[in-house]
């Protein structure tokens, strides 16, 4: 785990040591096993490094020699592929760290190095006679990047605040962003918080070349062609050898892995293959982490659809350590005033009890099943549609039936025909005037008029920005870069730095998804199961019956939420909104913020998503005037 920062004045001013070394302390939580700075006249780069990778591996993040400097936050999953492209040998190689692999593989290759390099990742090249860089991240986005050019000084870092501590510069808060929140709460915002701060695009890279900057995407899965392959067994194998290795791969280090637990499929799978491989070496995971409750007076076992037996038994019979979660509202108010514009927006507030677990462990990787919804275990976005337009009925029958288990509900089969036939062959416009989320009207969300008047065209823009189609190779590939997944990776990698670990996510490995964004839609659910695939290649480490349904899980969240709304109403009463937020319509949040709703009411979720939305936004507006940034 590391983390960089680098400063490059295109005119003749030098990069004053004392300011870039002050940014530079705010990432001292990233790494405390190395550190390196230089600043030569007007280049400056650092970088913080936590060695986790085992054998007798040099660990240094920056290289540099030809005039070419390379910081990097990587971790190579491929070096001994890369090794013997660039004619390294296998003794040269265990001296060689990831970042000077890295920089041998830019000057071999270019922009195109990132063709080669498979990993988690995020770099800098600087060429430091041109004063142009080159920035790159890996296919998913699961290391962040942050840049900025303000007039003839470019910055780019791991992380915002570390950007943000360059106080010779001026920041500002970018109201539009503000405005982007809280119009859809549940969307990713577009960029960072800050006017001219920018994050490198997820399988993207940025190229700074006589003071222009120019950005695209080395990485886009729509450019990958349907392959197939001759029997579902055969299916089956290869994609569990490619998960097996996304997995192994990511646990060779010399700390303590961890692990996401469920009762579902992505999470546990990862867990328990993990689990079996780190025994077979004589090592075991050093914990599986739940956010479902233990079962208590508040939480009873409920048999019939709760996952926490399923969590129980696969956890005993694999050997493997379990910590339940342990969130409540005070977790919850800690996270409504976490710096939502160095960590993003993201609501994560379950998370928090996890990262405290996993340092009691000593965690240095946590496995996550994230993104496994998107690709590998999905469950089956616009192909009762594909399957109906190619008139295959009977197929279709059994995927509708496999789902609800009944087809005598008329009005479930209605809704389940216009959401997965008819919606998406609507025309653009229409199908986002009619999606799903249109329940985020006026009287839901708590922006100001000034800040509605300003910014009113956002909303159009805002809703449902996501279109679906009946072809559900297209729609994995939408969902992957709707935004959603790198901005939780950009956040998990802000929130576990000072815990002293790094998520890592085997599901979001590029030749798996390679692999299974080139299956055919019969191959990736097996004709009838959503979800088939990922059942079928994980049927030896989950049960066929383990489900999803974390009702104890939701009844934590439901009462942690409502304890945070009733204390967000108290603080209101004690006179903790007496202020002004012009961001904010004050007299409708204070209003909303009186009665918590229950949650079978319709409105209880879009309610209490803008509440949140506008409470952190306060909270942000009040650190905003207290810096200098409004």
């Amino acid at each position: 785990m590391s983390a960089i920062l680098g400063r490059i004045e295109l005119g003749d001013r030098a990069v004053g040591r004392a300011q870039f070394r002050s940014a530079f302390e705010t990432l001292g939580a990233y790494g405390s096993d190395h550190s390196e700075l230089n600043i030569n006249g007007g280049i400056g780069v650092g970088c913080h490094h936590l060695r986790v990778r085992s054998g007798p591996i040099s660990d240094s993040p920056s290289a540099s020699q030809q005039s070419v400097i390379v910081v990097a936050d990587a971790i190579l999953d491929n070096r001994a592929e890369l090794a013997k492209s660039l004619s390294v040998s296998d003794e040269a190689l265990t001296a060689l760290s990831d970042t000077e692999l890295i920089w041998r593989s830019f000057l071999r290759w270019g922009k195109d190095c990132v063709q080669y390099l498979e990993g988690d990742y995020a770099f800098a090249c600087i060429d430091t006679d041109r004063r142009a860089v080159f920035l790159a991240r890996d296919h998913i986005g699961s290391r962040p990047l942050y840049w900025a050019l303000r007039g003839e000084t470019f910055l780019f870092g791991t992380s915002v605040e570390a950007l943000v501590g360059f106080s010779d510069l001026q920041w500002s808060i970018d109201e539009e962003v503000i405005a982007e929140y809280l119009f859809y709460p549940v969307t990713p915002v577009s960029k960072p918080f800050f006017q001219d701060l920018h994050s490198v695009l997820p399988g993207g890279y940025v190229q700074l070349d006589q003071g222009q900057v120019t950005t695209e995407r080395w990485w886009d899965p729509s450019d990958k062609v349907i392959r197939r392959i001759d029997g579902k067994d055969d299916v089956v194998a290869e994609c569990r050898r490619l998960l097996d290795d996304a997995v192994i791969k990511r646990i060779q280090t010399s700390r303590p892995v961890g692990s996401h637990f469920s009762g579902g499929l992505d999470s546990t799978g990862v867990g328990v293959i993990a689990s079996r491989y780190l025994r077979s070496k004589g090592q075991q995971l050093a914990g599986a982490y739940a956010w479902s409750p233990p079962v208590s007076e508040d939480y009873p076992d409920d048999h019939a659809r709760d996952e926490r037996p399923f969590i129980d038994a696969i956890a005993e019979a694999e050997s493997i350590p379990l910590r339940f979660g342990a969130g409540d509202s005070e977790n919850f108010l800690e996270f409504i005033n976490r710096p939502m514009e160095f960590e993003n927006e993201t609501d994560l507030a379950d998370e928090l009890p996890i990262l405290q677990a996993a340092r009691s462990d000593q965690v240095g990787t946590m496995l996550s099943g994230w993104a496994g919804d998107e690709a590998f275990s999905s469950h089956g976005r616009g192909y009762l549609g594909y399957l109906i337009l190619r008139g295959r009925f009977a197929t279709a029958k059994k995927f509708v039936h496999f789902r609800y288990k009944s087809l005598k509900n008329l009005p479930l089969l209605m809704s389940l025909m216009w959401w997965e036939v008819v919606h998406p062959l609507l025309p653009t416009g229409l199908y986002h005037r009619l999606g799903r989320y249109q329940y985020f009207s006026e009287d839901f969300l708590f922006a100001s008029m000034q800040l509605s008047k300003r910014h009113g065209k956002l909303r159009q823009r805002r809703r449902n920005s996501i279109k679906f189609t009946l072809n559900p190779n297209r729609n994995l590939k939408r969902h992957l870069q709707a935004g959603h997944v790198n901005r939780r990776m950009e956040s998990w990698a802000a929130w576990s730095a000072p815990y002293g670990f790094q998520y890592r996510y085997p599901l979001a490995d590029r030749q798996l998804l390679e692999f299974l964004l080139t299956l055919p839609p019969e191959e990736l659910f097996l004709d009838t199961t959503p979800r088939g695939l990922a059942r079928a290649v994980l049927a030896d480490c989950v049960p066929p019956e383990a489900s999803k349904e974390d009702i104890a899980n939701e009844r934590l969240r439901y009462n942690t939420r409502v304890g945070a709304w009733n204390a967000l109403a108290e603080s209101a009463e004690a006179g903790g909104y007496a202020d002004e937020c012009p961001w904010i319509d004050k007299a409708a949040f204070l209003e909303a913020l009186k009665q918590p709703l229950d949650q079978n009411d319709k409105s209880y979720i879009v309610t209490f998503a803008s509440i949140t939305a506008a409470a952190r936004v306060w909270a942000l507006y009040r650190r905003a005037k207290r810096y200098g940034w409004v």
